[in-house]
């Protein structure tokens, strides 16, 4: 639907930059194209050096993307600080971040963390 079809118009473009930026500069670069800065940032490391992925979030490559193994500090945009606010509460991985997030008695700090992480 639309979602794809800017996706694809957002990977041409990113196509475009790289290609100036090696015409202009003499520098290759990476670029990761998704439906938010966060998960672009993420996928933009898995074919370097020289390309792009694209990613489209459904359930299963979400969570290929972020297994539930993967710790909270490996998120870019997850500094020193909100990490040890996730660890005061117990939440070392992205597993434990789910499920804390999904309790519905969950406590009003644990909520507010869960709104601050999905904001970044």
């Amino acid at each position: 639907g639309r979602c794809r079809a800017r996706l694809v118009v957002a990977a041409t473009l990113a196509a475009e930059l790289r290609r100036a930026i090696l015409l202009e500069v003499g520098l290759t670069c990476s670029a990761g194209v998704s439906v938010s800065k966060l998960l672009a940032k993420l996928v933009a490391s898995w074919r370097k050096p020289d390309m792009q992925t694209v990613f489209l979030p459904t359930p299963k490559a979400l969570s290929e993307l972020l297994p539930d193994a993967l710790p909270v500090q490996r998120i870019p945009g997850i500094g020193f600080a909100f990490t040890q606010r996730c660890n005061e509460l117990g939440i070392a991985t992205i597993g434990d971040y789910a499920a804390v997030c999904e309790l519905p008695q969950a406590s009003s700090q644990r909520s507010a963390l869960c709104k601050a992480f999905d904001d970044k």
